[in-house]
């Protein structure tokens, strides 16, 4: 009797320790803060939360932003990732044209299982922050959402003839 309660007590223990595992991770992260530059310029910043297969764009892709000498900023979004994982790890992307060449730089925000309010202020002509492969994803995203906007704008011209 004492045998099966602890086969059962260990079963239990091995069942939620197994949905503990498969269940996702949900972190809310808002990153705010102020880009910089000497001249006037182009910015957006965005959130990312890093995989090892794919990339995903946290909350929405950001338009770009008009500044002069500086800008502040506020992105925020709910970054998840899958079963067997105890953490997200948010990435934080500024793509801007301060000295006049579109760059992309991104932040690692490190392995997060909590929620994230997190301050960046980035002097792009000073800056040690670098480009990384998530940049690459921000590219794509831009180019699909360019085509979704020349298919939209044909649909219309097709409808009006």
């Amino acid at each position: 009797s004492s045998s099966v309660t602890s086969i059962g007590m260990k079963l239990v223990l091995l069942l939620s320790m197994l949905t503990g595992c498969m269940t996702a991770i949900s972190v809310n992260v808002n990153v705010h803060g102020e880009v910089s530059c000497p001249l006037p310029f182009y910015y957006s910043v965005n959130l990312w939360e890093q995989d090892h297969v794919h990339h995903e764009l946290i909350g929405k892709l950001h338009a770009f932003q008009y500044a002069f000498l500086s800008s502040k900023f506020s992105v925020s979004g709910q970054a998840i990732d899958g079963m067997l994982e105890n953490a997200v790890e948010p990435i934080v992307t500024v793509e801007h044209s301060c000295g006049g060449v579109r760059k992309c730089v991104c932040y690692d925000l490190g392995a997060r299982s909590s929620d994230v309010d997190f301050t960046l202020n980035v002097d792009l002509v000073t800056t040690k922050l670098k480009r990384c492969d998530i940049c690459e994803e921000g590219d794509k995203e831009r180019a699909n959402q360019l085509r979704e906007l020349v298919k939209k704008i044909h649909e219309k011209k097709e409808r009006r003839e």
